[in-house]
């Protein structure tokens, strides 16, 4: 051959060893895993989280563009590609034009069934129903063959998280604590498969009756030298390191099952079992498994995000997805698999932990409090009583059918009143009347440009508000949340890795989550969902 044949040949060898297409790509998405988190954690990692981050591209700098960033939000995102006001799903929950309150995955239809037989008389079924675009699930199913049918799970620990990632094309299953059991919703089985009735009997209620947590590292290590780690006067509960739990002795046992970090390695199990019963299928078709690790979000509620338990968390997610990847690449070839691993959304820091000296804005804001405040002067002004019928934060919700026997004047009226006095609530930075955010234009990613790709009419509410940063909404005087559009809370970790095509690389560039959707896309050798506008991450194409 001569030199010229042999450039060709080489050329073409390069060629298709860069663009090979894996046949198994798995999405590992840590709900509430904020990059201050890994900044902290990076130097004391030691497993799967380690290798993905020594060997895969990583991105220091990924953004969600989102006003509310939370679980259903940032799913969502990642699957379509498209933001909130396309795709629908505002908040894990928001209110509607019947004075009513929907969760982002619920269906009351008989098409969307349980799976399972609930006794909490509020149960509904589960679907993707509002979610309003398609995403990897239905593009994948697209460029299927006749022969070979290209196939999306989602497994997760929580119901959300797994729908919103399966959207209407996929197949998805989540751990339901009230029977401790993987299950589903008739959106997406007529009944349960095989291989998930052998793993649920395999990990049944009876096996999972005690659980204790070790730390990982030893107490006095470097990994947990950090500040306010051990204060939990702000935590809704005492710590659950070093304890050890029963379904016998603990009347709150199956709530706290899904704080401790042994659920992600059941779900992680569970994702190792679908991907086994994968393999049986001769069609050699492409697999797309999201897995949802939802126990470090449940941690930062419950203790914020600078706890043992929450840094401790990502000890052990790190161990076991090591794990995880290993027993997989026993099986696969490991060059025919691409990981990523990424998050929802990040974590707050618990306001009263921090330095009022340092942080002047740092305060809780007691919801209930305003809604009284509010509709007391609204009654007085206007002579309506309780208009106001939740705060759901960003969103402020009227009760509609009060609200639409008012005359034009009066509404306009009324509005800017309630948006007058909610500005002089002491940690509201700014608020805006609904067809004010409809109307706005801002700069492409700018804050106040993050709460115009949060709106959606119909589901957002009437009025919607910016809070300072490290202000808090909320109920209760305990805990920490992440529904502000700041650092802590949109700044997340975000990481490819497929041997030989996407490695070695770290990117400082700014880039936004929408633009993992069409990176999976990328990776598929698919189209990408088509409310994504967003473009290909740096770093990957070749």
């Amino acid at each position: 051959m001569n030199c010229r044949g042999f450039l060709i040949v080489s050329l073409f060898i390069f060629y298709t060893q860069v663009h090979s297409t894996p046949n198994i790509v798995i999405g590992f998405v840590v709900d509430g895993f904020a990059y201050h988190a890994l900044h902290k954690v990076k130097p004391f990692l030691q497993g799967g989280i380690k290798m993905l981050l020594d060997n895969g591209t990583v991105y220091e700098n990924a953004y969600y563009p989102h006003a509310r960033p939370n679980t259903g939000p940032g799913h969502a995102t990642l699957n379509t590609g498209a933001l909130p006001s396309y795709h629908g799903i505002i908040s894990n929950k928001w209110g509607t034009k019947y004075d009513k309150t929907v969760a982002c995955d619920d269906d009351d239809s008989v098409e969307a069934q349980l799976l399972h037989t609930s006794t909490n008389p509020k149960q509904k079924g589960k679907s993707a129903q509002y979610l309003m675009v398609d995403g990897i699930a239905e593009q994948l199913n697209r460029f299927s063959k006749p022969q070979s049918r290209n196939k999306t799970w989602s497994i997760s620990l929580k119901s959300r998280s797994g729908i919103m990632m399966a959207g209407k094309g996929g197949k998805a299953l989540w751990f339901e604590p009230e029977i401790m059991r993987f299950t589903s919703s008739k959106a997406y089985f007529d009944e349960l498969p095989t291989w998930v009735e052998q793993f649920n009997s395999r990990y049944a209620l009876e096996n999972l009756k005690q659980c204790s947590w070790k730390l990982f590292h030893e107490k006095e290590s470097p990994a947990y030298n950090f500040m306010h780690i051990n204060n939990y006067t702000y935590s809704t509960r005492p710590t659950l390191i070093n304890q050890d739990f029963s379904h016998e002795k603990d009347s709150d046992y199956k709530t706290v099952f899904r704080h401790m970090p042994i659920a992600n390695k059941l779900a992680l199990n569970c994702a190792q079992a679908c991907i086994d019963q994968h393999l049986q299928d001769p069609d050699n078709a492409t697999l797309m498994l999201w897995i949802g690790l939802s126990t470090l979000d449940k941690i930062g509620h419950t203790f914020g995000p600078d706890s043992f338990e929450f840094l401790d968390t990502i000890y052990h997610v790190d161990d076991y997805i090591q794990t995880f990847i290993k027993d997989l690449e026993k099986k696969v070839d490991p060059d025919t698999i691409a990981y990523f691993l990424t998050a929802d959304h990040g974590f707050m820091p618990i306001p009263e932990l921090i330095s009022p000296k340092r942080m002047q804005q740092a305060r809780r804001i007691y919801k209930n409090k305003v809604i009284e405040k509010l509709n007391n002067k609204v009654e007085k002004r206007f002579g309506v009583a309780s208009i106001i019928r939740c705060i759901k934060a960003p969103n402020v919700y009227l009760y509609h059918d009060r609200f639409k026997k008012l005359e034009h004047k009066q509404k306009k009226r009324m509005l800017e009143y309630i948006k007058y006095t909610l500005q002089k609530v002491t940690g509201i930075r700014k608020v805006w009347i609904a067809h004010e955010l409809e109307e706005m234009s801002c700069n492409q990613d700018t804050i106040e440009s993050f709460y115009r790709k949060q709106y959606y009419k119909g589901r957002s509410g009437h009025l919607v508000f910016q809070v300072n940063t490290y202000t808090l909404v909320a109920k209760h005087p305990n805990g920490s949340k992440h529904g502000a559009p700041y650092e802590f809370n949109t700044h997340v970790p975000l990481m490819f890795y497929h041997k030989g095509n996407i490695e070695q690389k770290t990117i400082t560039d700014k880039v936004w989550m929408p633009q993992v959707a069409p990176t999976l896309s990328y990776i598929l050798n698919i189209a990408k969902p088509s409310a994504c506008t967003a473009d290909i991450l740096p770093g990957i194409e070749c």
